[in-house]
């Protein structure tokens, strides 16, 4: 709070070409931090940076929903339309695998 507070004392006495910050501009110092820098309008030092955090959370949440709408069913719709399980049924006990290589059982025998 105290560097907004500092940061509009300054700008308020400032010019748009005078360095407001370093070597930053007053305009370089209000695209930097928030539009609301020398002005009477309430505002931080975080307000550019808040919002593109908002904008590439749109963009994030607007690639999610596309994908779940239009290229997971694209993608899956192999696996929708027909079955790729087999059912597991009662299979005759000769039909089965045996774990016994066949001269190992002959031996035992």
């Amino acid at each position: 709070m105290e560097i907004w507070d500092h940061l509009q004392d300054r700008a308020k006495v400032a010019s748009a070409d005078d360095n407001l910050v370093g070597n930053m501009t007053y305009t370089e110092v209000k695209d930097c931090t928030s539009e609301a820098v020398g002005s009477l309008d309430e505002g931080s030092v975080f307000d550019v940076a808040i919002k593109d955090f908002e904008n590439l959370r749109n963009k994030a949440e607007s690639l999610i929903t596309n994908a779940l709408k239009y290229k997971f069913p694209a993608n899956f719709s192999h696996y929708i339309s027909k079955p790729e399980w087999q059912t597991i049924d009662d299979a005759p006990l000769s039909s089965k695998l045996s774990v016994f290589h066949p001269n190992l059982l002959a031996d035992l025998l």
